[in-house]
């Protein structure tokens, strides 16, 4: 049902039913439709003519086509560093990797058949689950690597008091395998209750709330409750307040170096906070921003094969020039001599 109140989206108008009082939304404008894709509140897929036009296939086709094609570059660099360090290495690419190739099957199964609607086709929603669960493997992996990187070569920065907080913050890569797991599970089971609103939006709900949201809050504390200590100490060691700490330059060189990365992983946890605040909670407000998660999803993979990219740009610059470090050009003449 619609009225006047209640738009019916770009280009769309609320007409009468021949010979009733019912009501339905028309697109008038032939590049935007109606869409079921998220609208789990629905009971019966009949019901899209009462939608708002919020769904333009060129658009979708445009951002799922760009997902493809950043996924295929993420995935393509990736491989060329794969190489570089050994093959044998590739169980430290296998989330990466796996995730970057689900994008670009996604991104170009939709670009085929743009109906392939998350929730209710099983192969692209699959293949979103599986996207979902290797980027939050990845960053469990990142942040176990970067807490490793920390005691390994900074021993005297584990304290009695920063040992029990770094064995607390280590716990963290349990929640967020919790997280994934548990997300990846719920979105499988999504196309087998497709329009059963009462089962479907509970499954989607705790989702949303448990691993958007209270996860992410989790992280967001960890990550704090280390990182302040962690930056006290250190900002006390460079000013040498403490006594029996005495520190020779090289040393407060890299201490100063690990400072910034503190920060660096301290705002992304805090933007991701805030994105998933952003795209999570209205939801339970305004009906219709379900909607909108039909563009959130390759959004999600554009941003992703992005942040792959700059992440392994950087550490294919960095294996560049370490071999140029340790490489040396000579003409025949200095062999000969």
């Amino acid at each position: 049902m619609c009225d006047a109140e209640k738009s019916c989206g770009i280009g769309g108008v609320c007409v009468l039913l021949n010979g009733t009082s019912d009501t339905i939304c028309v697109c008038t404008d032939k590049s935007w439709s109606q869409s079921t894709e998220w609208l789990f509140f629905l009971d019966d897929p009949s019901l899209v003519n009462t939608l708002r036009c919020d769904e333009n296939e060129t658009l979708m086709k445009l951002l799922y086509g760009a997902s493809c094609s950043i996924g295929f570059a993420g995935l393509m660099l990736n491989l060329v560093l794969l190489r570089n360090k050994g093959w044998q290495t590739w169980k430290r690419f296998a989330s990466t990797l796996v995730g970057l190739l689900t994008i670009m099957l996604a991104g170009s199964l939709r670009v085929i058949d743009i109906n392939r609607s998350y929730g209710q086709d099983y192969l692209f929603t699959i293949l979103v689950a599986i996207c979902g669960l290797c980027g939050q493997l990845a960053s469990e992996r990142s942040w176990n690597k970067f807490v490793a990187y920390v005691v390994k070569n900074f021993p005297f920065l584990e304290t009695v008091y920063n040992s029990t907080r770094m064995d607390v913050s280590k716990r963290l890569h349990w929640i967020i395998r919790f997280s994934a797991y548990t997300s990846f599970v719920v979105q499988c089971i999504l196309p087998a209750y497709v329009f059963q609103s009462d089962i479907v939006l509970r499954l989607v709900y705790f989702d949303l709330i448990m691993n958007q949201l209270v996860v992410g809050l989790i992280a967001l504390g960890l990550a704090t409750y280390l990182f302040h200590y962690l930056e006290q100490d250190i900002c006390s060691m460079l000013a040498e307040e403490k006594e029996l700490v005495r520190l020779d330059e090289d040393v407060k060189i890299k201490l100063r170096r690990l400072l910034p990365k503190f920060r660096y992983y301290k705002r992304s946890l805090r933007a991701q906070f805030i994105l998933s605040m952003c795209t999570v909670f209205p939801l339970f407000i305004f009906e219709y921003s379900w909607s909108l998660w039909k563009y959130y999803i390759p959004l999600i993979g554009i941003l992703g094969s992005s942040l792959a990219i700059i992440i392994v740009s950087k550490q294919i610059r960095y294996a560049m020039n370490k071999n140029k470090k340790f490489a040396k050009i000579v003409t025949v003449e200095q062999l000969m001599e």
